[in-house]
């Protein structure tokens, strides 16, 4: 079978829900002015190659519906042909566009595909504007919310709020160092605005304060110990990912970034999220054991609570995370990019194989690998 990967990727600022630039902007806007840039600077790109525009969003409507992927495709000038759909797997939902695609790629269903990932958690409510609970499913506690089941695994897995923070401050200390060092300048899109600024950068990290972070009282349980600062901002933001099979990427004298080796997915107890299915797959990158076989992983969730219980499961220390993004930047559900533990390397500087696995319930968590790189480089 052929080799599948990605070609280039951006996307743009990530701007703060509360006061951010990109509320003068609709969600549509942001990802049609990504999708132009990544055109834009893919010439040898054939539009009428492309086979679809696949657009991941945890609530895709009002301004994020009718069909969201289609409407960006049209907007940004492809050709009618071009399909567009949209995809809904909340926080996991870019990434299964990515996996969507490669899989389309790999049984011959095209030749080149688009990637998008948006959330405008601003104009758009987490629940959306009007949620309607199945009694059924709400008996089931199956609507939790992901503070709530961060509390039950700090608990079970006795995750100390220090741990949580550590971690939080960790994240934001390297995002703040890749921004100094010039690691998003590609990746990242300008938005000019319609007050006459410009976005540039994310706005969501800073410098840690230790000291107003142990001031915070728990944001979902009064006794427990998930605060604001464990957990990611409330966001938007959009990116966009050129997906193609290598025979079409050398025919247009391009390469692939990382290669797509597999996907897979499994499901989890919705009350305990990111606690993953026993089931394995021998594609999924397994040991016998069970655990994941990687010394590159990127979890798609939003609490520090998971990612420590990552790094206890795996045997890996945060260090060996290809993103830590999650406190100090985004919800991972739209924009995801690969760096090394130092913050600086990102997907377009050398050749990835990726793994990429869902541990699917209501939310999402996924997974990067890079099986090939010392755990130490």
């Amino acid at each position: 079978m052929e080799h599948i990967g990605i070609v280039d990727f951006c996307r743009s600022p990530i701007s703060k829900a509360k006061d951010g630039g990109l509320n003068q902007l609709s969600i549509l806007e942001i990802a049609t002015r990504v999708v132009r840039a990544l055109l834009d600077r893919n010439p040898a790109v054939p539009r009428d190659l492309i086979e679809v525009v696949a657009a991941g969003c945890a609530f895709p409507e009002a301004e994020a519906g009718f069909n969201i992927g289609r409407c960006i495709s049209v907007k940004a000038g492809l050709p009618a042909e071009v399909a567009g759909l949209t995809l809904n797997q909340f926080c996991g939902s870019s990434q299964t566009t990515v996996a969507l695609i490669a899989d389309m790629l790999a049984v011959g269903k095209g030749k080149i595909g688009i990637a998008v990932g948006l959330e405008h958690m601003k104009h758009i409510p987490m629940g959306g504007f009007n949620p309607l609970f199945d009694k059924e499913l709400s008996e089931m506690n199956f609507y939790i919310g992901m503070g709530d089941t961060a509390e039950n695994l700090a608990k079970e897995l006795q995750i100390s709020r220090e741990d949580q923070e550590a971690y939080s401050m960790y994240s934001h200390e390297k995002a703040l160092a890749a921004w100094a060092s010039g690691a998003f300048d590609r990746e990242v899109i300008p938005m000019s605005l319609p007050d006459g600024s410009t976005l540039i950068k994310d706005e969501c990290p800073m410098p840690p304060n230790p000291e107003k972070m142990r001031s915070l009282s728990p944001a979902f349980d009064i006794k427990g110990s998930v605060t604001a600062a464990t957990s990611s901002p409330v966001t938007s933001g959009a990116g966009a990912a050129l997906i193609m099979t290598e025979g079409m990427a050398k025919e247009l004298g391009l390469s692939l970034r990382a290669t797509i080796v597999t996907t897979a997915m499994a499901g989890c107890d919705w009350t305990r999220m990111t606690i993953t299915s026993d089931r394995k797959s021998p594609d999924s990158g397994q040991d016998e054991d069970g655990r994941l076989r990687c010394h590159r992983i990127e979890r798609g969730l939003r609490r520090a609570i998971p990612l420590c219980n990552t790094e206890r499961w795996l045997g890996r220390t945060q260090d060996q995370f290809i993103r830590w993004c999650y406190c100090s930047r985004t919800s991972p559900g739209y924009v995801w990019s690969a760096y090394r533990r130092d913050g600086h390397h990102r997907i377009g500087t050398d050749r990835w194989d990726l793994r990429l696995g869902d541990h699917v319930c209501r939310w999402w968590a996924g997974c990067l690998y890079h099986p090939e790189e010392g755990v130490n480089s």
